[in-house]
């Protein structure tokens, strides 16, 4: 297959009509994978590594490569892991916090404060999210990626409809309230470079003849776009209403779900003609009321979740939070449930099913990375291990430090890899190779931008 064009078209048939997987396996997957980030962090502590090239080996085999094999080779028994993983960490859980002997109990040490300058989870969360994503972007080429991960055409649950999700929230839930001064503007200027780089997009995706699938976001549209106009819109609305984001989010979704019904949706995944500028990015522009009020929902989750105890904590408080999250992600993963034979997520859409879908994964995501790091520093303690309290695995440290730079390097690699070589022709072998190789290259470049203390965000 040496025509560049037949292989293209073989290439987008292939991620053609997929619908998904299930809400139960995006669950276990998501849970087995934070488990892995727990173990990992746990063995920070019981095993002392000095060098931070030692500690991103550590963070390689103990973190990177489980992530990347629960993807692919062991796709097919993720519950098994889970189950081990769950009764591995419950088993550590139970020995040190209540069968070891320590001069530091439990109660004493839940009723101490932490100070913390950022905080850990949110770090955990964006990093673990983003790692998870430019993982798939490129495996998904490969044909040992199991496709039910893979984006879905019209209507379902599946991983990678989450990606763009979850980065929405992960901005808003740093977006501080309380600094609104000249916010527009600052908006405005901060997101040109956003714009920017979503029209190099497009022209790198048409100069060399890249695969593309104009049901995702359009033909001109791409994440990039998406991602600019809603922190300016959310950045616009905020100015005018700081304290109302989350009565401005259930309004506006309620409207794009109204307007949804009145056939705009059966429009936008339909057949029909790309012939104008919004026809042809339909799915892009349609989808940013359903983006915006996620974002701005997120924006009032992390007023109260990061803003709200200043950098002093106490550890039970926190544990509280932790139980609200789960208990909120909880009672919105029934409703979901109840009404998933009514109304499906559709990620082009972005329609209200959708966004209660991710808002689901983040509240229990958010809520189990949380009670993970009160559970580190309580061990950290009763061992009287000398480790500051908002530590976590080096690599999402870093990938924290240059969130947005990590999925650009990402997007990059991977159309430079599927340039080089025809990805779904490969072996398994091989293609896990590449797949490793590629996660550790972009993880490599921005945890050495880290160590150097280079935060490259100029957008």
């Amino acid at each position: 297959m040496e025509d560049p064009s037949s292989y293209r078209k073989f290439h987008e048939k292939y991620l053609t009509n997929l619908q998904g997987s299930s809400v139960f396996e995006i669950l276990c997957l998501l849970g087995t994978v934070l488990m892995v980030g727990f173990l990992s962090l746990y063995l920070r502590i019981r095993f002392k590594v000095d060098s931070p090239s030692s500690t991103f080996i550590v963070d390689v085999l103990t973190f990177i490569c489980p992530c990347i094999a629960l993807l692919t080779i062991f796709n097919g028994q993720v519950l098994l892991w889970f189950c081990i993983l769950a009764a591995g960490s419950i088993m550590i859980v139970i020995n040190e916090l209540f069968i070891n002997h320590s001069k530091v109990s439990v109660s004493s040490a839940m009723e101490s404060k932490v100070v913390v300058k950022k905080r850990s989870f949110i770090t955990n969360f964006k990093s673990v999210i983003s790692l998870l994503t430019v993982i798939c972007i490129l495996a998904v080429d490969f044909t040992v990626f199991p496709l039910r991960h893979a984006k879905t055409e019209t209507y379902g649950y599946s991983l990678m409809d989450t990606g763009v999700g979850f980065f929405i929230v992960s901005n808003g839930l740093t977006f501080n309230t309380r600094r609104i001064e000249n916010l527009v503007k600052k908006s405005l200027v901060a997101n040109v470079p956003l714009l920017i780089l979503g029209l190099i997009r497009y022209a790198s995706v048409e100069k060399i003849y890249y695969q593309k699938h104009a049901t995702e976001y359009g033909v001109h549209w791409n994440f990039f776009f998406t991602l600019a106009f809603v922190k300016f819109l959310g950045a616009v609305l905020i100015a005018k209403m700081p304290r109302h984001s989350l009565t401005l989010a259930s309004t506006i979704l309620a409207v794009h779900h109204a307007v949804l019904e009145t056939g705009v949706g059966d429009w936008v995944i339909s057949d029909a003609p790309r012939s104008d500028l919004l026809s042809a990015n339909r799915e892009g522009i349609v989808s940013i009321p359903g983006y915006l009020s996620l974002y701005l929902a997120s924006v009032g989750l992390g007023k109260w979740l990061v803003f709200s105890n200043g950098h002093s904590s106490c550890l039970k408080d926190e544990l509280f939070k932790g139980l609200i999250l789960l208990t909120g992600g909880a009672t919105s993963l029934s409703v979901l449930v109840a009404y998933d034979n009514v109304y499906l997520p559709s990620r082009r859409l972005a329609n209200l099913t959708f966004v209660l879908w991710i808002s689901t994964l983040c509240l229990l995501v958010i809520g189990i990375i949380l009670i993970w790091e009160i559970v580190i520093i309580l061990i950290s303690r009763r061992r009287e291990v000398n480790i500051f309290p908002g530590e976590t695995v080096l690599t999402l440290e870093a990938i924290s430090a240059n969130n947005l730079l990590f999925f650009l390097v990402g997007n990059v690699l991977t159309g430079a890899v599927n340039m080089a070589v025809h990805t779904l022709l490969v072996t398994s072998t091989l293609s896990l190779l590449i797949i490793l190789a590629y996660t550790v290259t972009t993880c490599a470049i921005v945890t050495y931008l880290y160590l150097k203390r280079l935060t490259l965000k100029f957008w």
